[in-house]
C-alpha cells in the first residue's frame, strides 16, 4: 500500500512536470514565431495554450488580441482584451479596446460603478484570498498554541468571520458576459428557433448573461429576458 501511494505521487509529479514542459515549449515556439512576424503560425501555438491547456498570461492575451485584430477578427480581439481587462488594469489596453469598439460601432455597454467594482475585485481576487487565508492560518496557529497552554484564545469572532468571508468569496460568482461571435446573430424572444426575433446583433457586441439553458443563454436586454444560441457567443468570464 505504501509503495502504491509513493508510485501514485511519483506519477502525478511526472504528469505535472511533463505538462508544464509542454506548455513552456508551446509558449517558446509561439513567441519565436510572433517575433518573426509569422502571426498565423504563432496563433496556432497560442490557441493550444489557451483552449487546450486552459493556461495563459496577460502577455499571451495581448498577443492573441493583436493577432486577431491584425487579421480583421476584431470580435476575438475584443474577447481577449476583455479577459485581460478583468485581470489587470492597463491604460493602453483599455484605449485599444475603446478604439476597436468605436471603429466598429459596437454595442459594448457602458460600465456602471458595479462593473468597475467587479473588474477591480477580479484583478485582486487571488491576492485577497491568499491574504485572508494567511491571516486565518496565523490566527488558528496562535489559538491552537494558546489552547494547549490553557490560556485564553484571542480574536475568535474575527477568525470565524474571516472564515465565512473566505468561503463566500470563493463561491461567489458575478453574472457572466459574452462577446457575439458572428455577424447577424439573432436574439430571440424565446429559447426556440421558431420564436420571433427580438434583435439582430453584430459580431463584437457585448451582452450580459442572466441564465443558461441546454443550447441557449438567457440574456438581460432592455430589462427583459431574451435568448441566444450558445454557439454564437464567446464567454468572457466562465
Amino acid at each position: 500500500l505504501i509503495f502504491n501511494k509513493k508510485l501514485f505521487f511519483i506519477l502525478v509529479f511526472i504528469l505535472i512536470s511533463n505538462t508544464l514542459r509542454a506548455e513552456r515549449k508551446l509558449l517558446e515556439i509561439g513567441d519565436s514565431l510572433f517575433i518573426q512576424g509569422k502571426y498565423q503560425l504563432a496563433k496556432s501555438y497560442y490557441d493550444s495554450l489557451f483552449y487546450e491547456y486552459n493556461t495563459f498570461t496577460n502577455s499571451l492575451l495581448l498577443k492573441l488580441s493583436f493577432i486577431e485584430d491584425y487579421y480583421g477578427n476584431y470580435e476575438k480581439s475584443i474577447y481577449y482584451l476583455s479577459i485581460f481587462k478583468m485581470k489587470e488594469k492597463n491604460i493602453d489596453a483599455e484605449k485599444l479596446l475603446e478604439k476597436i469598439i468605436i471603429e466598429n460601432e459596437l454595442n459594448y455597454y457602458e460600465e456602471s460603478d458595479f462593473d468597475l467594482f467587479k473588474n477591480y475585485y477580479l484583478q485582486y481576487k487571488n491576492t485577497t484570498l491568499y491574504l485572508l487565508l494567511s491571516i486565518i492560518v496565523i490566527l488558528f496557529s496562535i489559538n491552537a498554541h494558546l489552547y494547549l497552554k490553557n490560556k485564553k484564545m484571542i480574536s475568535i469572532k474575527s477568525f470565524f468571520l474571516m472564515c465565512f468571508f473566505l468561503i463566500f468569496l470563493i463561491n461567489f460568482k458575478f453574472s457572466r458576459e459574452g462577446i457575439i461571435l458572428y455577424d447577424n446573430t439573432f436574439i430571440m424572444n424565446q429559447p426556440s428557433s421558431g420564436s420571433d426575433v427580438f434583435a439582430i446583433l453584430k459580431k463584437g457586441d457585448k451582452v450580459k448573461i442572466s441564465d443558461e439553458l441546454d443550447n441557449w443563454y438567457e440574456l438581460s436586454l432592455n430589462e427583459s429576458k431574451k435568448f441566444i444560441r450558445k454557439k454564437n457567443l464567446l464567454l468572457i468570464n466562465q
